[in-house]
């Protein structure tokens, strides 16, 4: 009996006699052959598939950062809060650096004998205000673009426990503002 180039299968002959092994294993051979094309059909439809959902995916998060961006910069703002501490010098200034242009602070010492709340508003175009903190004192507020500073105006003993300066002494602050290049 002579066999297939490729997967080894009976091929009769005229005087060959059929035997129940040969036609059987021919069966065998074939389902498995059938099996493994199924098989690795179902892969490539598998692997398609999945291409193709990553390929939408992509799609779909390119088109939600494009409308996150359009959303953010149409504000043109993007708020930022920075939190730390210092230790006071007992001078009757302080000075804080901010990463963006700050528009309102809170200051808190340790102890919560000194507590300050700061605000850039529409009257602070010249970057200065002056808020009154008691017995006459007030300070003196500088905004910048990127940093925040005050002083209290009024000398005396006191004056560096109204600016949130007293000597040794830890302070605790949170600063609320934005990204704007422009300011």
């Amino acid at each position: 009996m002579k066999k297939t180039d490729n997967y080894s299968l009976p091929q009769w002959e005229k005087q060959d006699f059929i035997k129940m092994e040969d036609f059987n294993d021919l069966t065998q051979k074939t389902d498995a052959a059938l099996k493994a094309h199924d098989t690795a059909l179902g892969e490539k439809a598998a692997a398609t598939a999945l291409a193709a959902e990553a390929e939408n995916r992509s799609a779909a998060l390119a088109a939600l950062q494009t409308a996150l961006s359009a959303a953010i910069g149409s504000g043109g703002k993007t708020c930022r809060i920075i939190t730390g501490s210092y230790t006071g010098t007992g001078t009757t200034s302080v000075s804080i650096p901010t990463p963006f242009y700050p528009v309102l602070a809170f200051v808190q010492s340790a102890g919560m004998a000194t507590a300050l709340c700061l605000f850039r508003s529409a009257d602070t175009v010249q970057n200065n205000k002056d808020f009154g903190v008691g017995d006459g004192k007030s300070l003196t507020v500088t905004w910048g673009a990127r940093q925040l500073s005050w002083v209290c105006s009024s000398g005396g003993t006191m004056s560096s426990i109204y600016a949130g300066n007293s000597k040794n002494v830890e302070y605790h602050y949170v600063i609320v503002g934005f990204d704007n290049a422009g300011a």
